[in-house]
């Protein structure tokens, strides 16, 4: 039986992440090797999202472009043209991570969720940068600076205030 998109895509990004985690690979490789697999994929994200498994593929599909553009830019000259549209790209596919995001969070009812800032190095992340956990999904790990998503999980009174220590701190706190 053929493995569909979701699976395959899952099977290689939870082989990154031990190749991560045992230190054969960095954070630069991690991002890059997600960006060229998901480019070899030929797939888009769905555009109808009702259930929690299109929900999280697209989550990561944005997550995986916004990073390396995120990443390109941080490699540009500062103040270029090329910097400034890599920088657009990399908050447009966040933004879209966002409603991916906020699109999870509404089909569990806002049932089994945690939420809560973590620590972070980046002064710029700092007391904005959040994690969200599924009780249903214990491998899923969502992050978001997102103010209407945050105040929604505050209101559904999901959100812990305080801040923790990431489940993937050191990988937060890698830089590019």
């Amino acid at each position: 039986m053929e493995k569909s998109v979701y699976d395959r895509f899952w099977q290689h990004r939870e082989s990154l992440i031990y190749q991560y985690n045992i230190g054969d690979i960095g954070k630069d490789e991690f991002i890059e090797r997600n960006y060229e697999y998901i480019q070899s994929m030929n797939v888009s994200p769905y555009r109808r999202v009702d259930n929690f498994k299109k929900g999280i593929f697209n989550y990561q599909y944005y997550n995986v472009l916004a990073k390396y553009y995120q990443r390109k830019a941080s490699r540009s000259r500062k103040g270029s043209e090329v910097r400034q549209a890599h920088l657009d790209r990399a908050r447009y596919f966040y933004e879209k991570k966002d409603r991916a995001t906020a699109r999870m969070i509404e089909l569990t009812g806002y049932t089994g969720i945690t939420a809560y800032f973590v620590r972070v190095h980046s002064q710029a992340l700092r007391n904005k940068l959040f994690e969200i956990l599924f009780d249903e999904y214990p491998r899923i790990v969502l992050h978001s600076t997102d103010e209407t998503i945050l105040s929604d999980l505050r209101e559904a009174g999901v959100f812990t205030e305080g801040k923790r220590h990431s489940i993937v701190h050191d990988y937060i706190n890698e830089k590019y």
